[in-house]
């Protein structure tokens, strides 16, 4: 017989021989705990929920079991988003009207970068290793005439990856 009301049960056996006995027990029932996880990771993460390691988005329900039996539910929603990129512009216009005043990389999840900056005739213009130091369009103080430049661009990403990004830009008075 299964018993899965809390309260007390009265239980009448009887044994092989035909004698009985009573049992009398107080059935104290565990509540089921239930969760809900929301989560984003980035492109390359995972995630552990119980023994299933979890490597694509959606939604997934799991049942635990501790050591009596107790069950415990989990249901998560599991995201994704790219957590680390680099997006390079190919044109800027150093005018000083403050609009693409600046050769600005727009990034998310740099750990570490260098970025050169090239004449068509391979002599560097520009070094800089701050994620945040951009190109104003000069070279020693004095204005670039409008053109062509090259850009290298080198790094890792704060999950260790490394990166390196060549191309070139226009620079547009």
């Amino acid at each position: 017989m299964n018993y899965s009301q809390q309260g007390f049960y009265l239980l009448n056996l009887l044994n092989h021989l035909g004698c009985d006995s009573t049992i009398v027990f107080n059935l104290k029932v565990n509540n089921t705990t239930s969760g809900y996880l929301d989560t984003t990771l980035c492109e390359d993460e995972v995630i552990q929920i119980g023994n299933n390691t979890i490597k694509t988005a959606g939604d997934y329900h799991s049942t635990f079991k501790n050591q009596v039996g107790c069950d415990s539910l989990l249901t998560a929603s599991i995201k994704f988003k790219i957590c680390h990129k680099i997006i390079v512009p190919n044109v800027f216009t150093p005018n000083g009207d403050a609009v693409n005043d600046e050769f600005e990389i727009f990034y998310e999840g740099i750990g570490s970068i260098i970025v050169e900056i090239y004449s068509r005739w391979g002599e560097l213009i520009f070094h800089t290793n701050e994620v945040n130091n951009f190109w104003d369009g000069k070279f020693y103080g004095l204005p670039c005439n409008p053109g062509t430049y090259v850009y290298l661009i080198t790094g890792n990403f704060t999950n260790g990856k490394p990166f390196k990004i060549a191309g070139d830009l226009t620079l547009i008075r």
